[in-house]
């Protein structure tokens, strides 16, 4: 695709192409490519499996294995940067959804 006035897309734009061809996959690629912070595309791929997102055309297994690794590579991305309070945050967030879940039984 040739925009007027430009020789070449940038990231962004690349990005916004994919989602508005409804590529779920190519725009969480390139977000990973163009992006050192992984928190809006863990978060991202968290809400539509959560929502369950038919976009995602992949399988099951595919889906969790691409979660998983986008959440650990958030998880590493905090250790490395030294944000223990997030972590442990996230930790006790974690653990306190699933008390509340297990007194509901």
């Amino acid at each position: 695709m040739k925009l007027i006035g430009s020789n070449e897309l940038t990231e962004l734009d690349q990005i916004l192409l994919a989602i508005l061809d409804v590529d779920i996959l190519d725009a969480l690629r390139l977000l990973c490519e163009s992006s050192a912070d992984w928190w809006l595309i863990a978060h991202l791929i968290d809400l539509l499996l959560k929502c369950g997102c038919k976009l995602l055309t992949v399988g099951d297994d595919d889906k969790s294995q691409i979660a998983e690794y986008l959440l650990l590579e958030y998880g590493s991305s905090l250790m490395s940067n030294q944000r223990y309070l997030t972590v442990m945050s996230y930790l006790m967030i974690g653990i306190t959804v699933f008390e509340c879940l297990a007194s509901w039984r």
